[in-house]
């Protein structure tokens, strides 16, 4: 087994043992009848699924096979343990992810000086990380829809790398990427081809994108803007208990206040926040970081 794999499941190790029926799990495994169940049977069954659980996870961790734990992700994708194995994600195959980058540099009335030097930097960065890498430069805003949405549908990766470098702005309260046509395309667009409807081959797999385009003046600096929902979804609100959000970030904050700075506390909250689920909601939270830097709230600490 890899160590970062390892590492993985020593980590989420009171969850998997917490959340888990590992005895099935094991039983959908390729190699369960020639390596793993005599181990089972030997196992002492006291109606105990919480030690049983340990010591399956044990025997998982000492076995030689470098291949079962990404049978053992795909298990629990089809046992509906999405939040455990998204994770666990997979990023030591020999296909470790695809790179996307846009780079426009010559438009008719400015050019985007030293953008080659940006391009041959990132292009150098991931091939040596061992990434396949599709380049294209000065694209039409109808081209960079068509690259965009093709690129998206590539299968066969662990991570996926979006880049879009141009000139920009802010129209109506969106950021819109320009061609080289001086055509803008929404960077909403963008997003969206790498949802889960759209871009099912990287479903559950990491997603990382820059955007790195102008979006007006900056007269917004040292915020950081926080919404209990992704843009265009509800956020649910307990008559009883008020909105999962809030109850949510009012307990990490009062557990955590005093050791944890305010960014990684909102993570904490949204953790907590993907395990729940109502008959009709499931919610992810968002923030946005404008130059705000670590910042801790220091409880009960003052100075003169």
């Amino acid at each position: 087994m890899l160590s970062d794999q390892e590492d993985l499941i020593y980590k989420y190790f009171p969850e998997l043992v917490r959340r888990c029926d590992l005895k099935q799990i094991v039983k959908e495994l390729s190699f369960y009848e020639s390596s793993m169940k005599h181990a089972i049977v030997r196992m002492k069954d006291d109606g105990n699924r919480l030690h049983s659980n340990r010591c399956i996870l044990f025997e998982l961790l000492k076995m030689q096979i470098t291949t079962w734990f990404d049978e053992f992700v795909q298990i629990l994708r089809r046992q509906n343990l999405h939040e455990l194995a998204n994770k666990l994600y997979r990023t030591r195959s020999k296909h470790r992810g695809r790179v996307l980058i846009i780079n426009n540099i010559t438009f008719a009335y400015k050019r985007r000086e030293g953008a080659e030097v940006d391009e041959d930097n990132q292009k150098v960065l991931f091939e040596r990380m061992g990434f396949d890498v599709e380049l294209h430069r000065d694209l039409q805003s109808f081209e960079m829809k068509d690259v965009t949405s093709e690129f998206a549908s590539r299968v066969n990766y662990d991570i996926c790398i979006f880049i879009i470098m141009s000139h920009g702005e802010k129209i109506k309260n969106q950021t819109v990427i320009l061609g080289i046509d001086n055509i803008g395309v929404e960077e909403d667009f963008f997003i969206e081809q790498f949802n889960n409807k759209n871009c099912l081959s990287f479903k559950y797999k990491p997603k990382i994108m820059f955007f790195h385009v102008c979006r007006g003046d900056r007269l917004y600096t040292d915020m950081i803007i926080c919404h209990p929902s992704i843009d265009g979804h509800k956020a649910h609100r307990d008559p009883i208990r008020g909105c999962w959000y809030m109850e949510l970030v009012c307990k990490v904050f009062m557990e955590n206040a005093y050791k944890t700075h305010v960014e990684n506390m909102l993570k904490l909250a949204d953790k907590y926040l993907s395990r729940r689920i109502s008959e009709t909601t499931r919610q992810t939270s968002v923030f946005h970081n404008i130059g705000f830097k670590t910042c801790f709230l220091h409880p009960g600490i003052y100075e003169e």
